[in-house]
């Protein structure tokens, strides 16, 4: 219940007060909301922790496959390209189809 009350107020602090965005940074909420997965290769991206969570997904995700079968829901942004969860979860051997 915690973490989604934290969730939650992240995502209404974010809607109410807009971080204000350098020109060389994405606009990652707005990039998402338009289906523009582009920012995936950018090198804000490549810098952000993003991709630490990728990492932690996918070692959480091999650790809940190796108990038992689960069925797994994440966001898009984290699925493609080298440093997604499905490559990283291929380099642990699984079959990603």
């Amino acid at each position: 219940r915690e973490s989604i009350l934290a969730l939650k107020t992240s995502i209404d602090d974010f809607l109410i007060k807009p971080v204000e965005l350098s020109n060389d940074h994405v606009d990652i909420f707005k990039s998402y909301a338009n289906q523009n997965l582009s920012f995936l290769k950018n090198d804000a991206y490549l810098d952000s922790t993003l991709i630490m969570r990728n990492k932690v997904m996918a070692d959480g995700i091999d650790q809940l496959l190796q108990e038992k079968p689960v069925f797994i829901v994440i966001g898009a942004s984290h699925l493609p390209y080298e440093f997604g969860v499905l490559n990283r979860l291929a380099q642990k051997g699984y079959s990603v189809q």
